[in-house]
């Protein structure tokens, strides 16, 4: 998994991964307390590169606070975590 970009951001941010070989999988948004504010993506992907952007909102479509976020990808193969920080 790679480091996000631009980050920090503002406005949105793209996470980029790739996988192996295809794989069940988990990416999602959490704040420094471990709350989850969204999963932007679950289920069978195929191997290969993936990305997706996230806007800075939560699960109800409302925008989150400035400060530090991390987000994980859980696969067969493991879990991986990243911090990002938004700034508005």
């Amino acid at each position: 998994m790679e480091q996000n970009y631009p980050n920090p951001f503002n406005a949105s941010t793209v996470i980029r991964y790739v996988l192996t070989e295809p794989a069940m999988i988990h990416l999602k948004i959490f704040n420094m307390a471990g709350k989850e504010i969204i999963t932007l993506e679950k289920g069978h992907q195929l191997g290969g590169v993936h990305q997706y952007t996230w806007n800075g909102k939560n699960s109800k479509g409302e925008p989150v606070s400035s400060g530090v976020y991390y987000y994980r990808l859980e696969a067969d193969s493991g879990v991986r975590a990243k911090r990002m920080m938004l700034l508005k």
